[in-house]
C-alpha cells in the first residue's frame, strides 16, 4: 500500500482527484476517460475527458512538456491499478491538495452552462 502522497507526480494525482470530482458529481467512471495530447492547439496536454449526454466536456490537468505518450499512459495506469490499494488517507490527501477542489462550484457552473444535466 502507498501512503506517500509524493509517489505519483502531481499531474496524476490530480487527474484522479478531476475523475473523483466528476463522480461525485454523478457521472459514470464510464464516461470519464485521461489522455494525453493537443487540447485547443496546446500540445502535451494531460486531460480528463467527459463524454456524456452526447456532450463532451474536457479539463486540462496539466502540461507535461516533451513526454513521450507511452511513458505518460504507462505511469497514469500503474497509478489507476495502484488506486484500490491505497489508504483513504491518501486518497483524501489527494483531494484535499488538488485544484479542482478549490474550483469544484465553478465546475458545477461550467458543466450546466455547457447543457450537462446534473
Amino acid at each position: 500500500m502507498t501512503d506517500q502522497v509524493t509517489d505519483f507526480d502531481k499531474p496524476y494525482r490530480d487527474c484522479y482527484a478531476v475523475q473523483e470530482a466528476l463522480r461525485r458529481i454523478g457521472f459514470s467512471a464510464d464516461d470519464i476517460y485521461v489522455g494525453f495530447g493537443t487540447v485547443s492547439g496546446i500540445d502535451d496536454v494531460l486531460y480528463v475527458q467527459l463524454r456524456a449526454q452526447g456532450k463532451i466536456f474536457t479539463v486540462t490537468v496539466a502540461k507535461i512538456p516533451g513526454a513521450a505518450f507511452d511513458d505518460v499512459v504507462a505511469t497514469w495506469q500503474t497509478f489507476a491499478y495502484a488506486l484500490p490499494g491505497m489508504s483513504e488517507g491518501y486518497l483524501q490527501r489527494i483531494l484535499d491538495e488538488a485544484p479542482i477542489t478549490k474550483d469544484f462550484v465553478p465546475l458545477l457552473v461550467t458543466l450546466q452552462s455547457k447543457g450537462f444535466k446534473l
